[in-house]
């Protein structure tokens, strides 16, 4: 049984192994460049083209690009992805609502944590939209 407060790793299961791992005897250990590399991990994907799982269409454009990244950015995407919905299983998903300009921008921000402004009014409305309607965990 576990003691109140310890997580449970998702990643371990079946029994636990019965040398070494007396109660009182569990070490933490953690990388301080995990989330980085996770973050860079998927960027390189990206970039190369590499298991990218669907394709979102919005005005006349395709965005490949990764469910798990997307998901982990947005409530919406989460949900689309997680929950009972059409398009979970779905390799070509067309939004409406958006412009192709500032999703592109809100997905440049959830592979790289930038963003490049021109034009600077027209294009923020357009990334406040895509934002507010993707229901970000980003903070921009």
């Amino acid at each position: 049984e576990r003691e109140s407060g310890e997580r449970k790793n998702p990643l371990l299961t079946g029994p636990r192994p019965s040398r070494g791992f007396m109660a009182g005897d569990m070490e933490g250990f953690s990388s301080s460049i995990h989330d980085t590399s996770i973050s860079s991990g998927f960027r390189v994907l990206y970039e190369e083209g590499l298991l990218l799982d669907v394709t979102l269409v919005i005005e006349d454009y395709q965005f490949q690009t990764h469910k798990a990244l997307l998901a982990t950015q947005s409530d919406y995407f989460r949900m689309m992805f997680t929950a009972d919905m059409r398009e979970k299983d779905q390799d070509k998903i067309h939004l409406k609502g958006l412009t192709a300009i500032g999703f592109s921008h809100v997905l440049q921000f959830m592979y790289y944590g930038t963003i490049e402004l021109r034009n600077l009014l027209p294009v923020v409305c357009q990334i406040q939209i895509a934002v507010t309607f993707l229901y970000l965990l980003i903070h921009l």
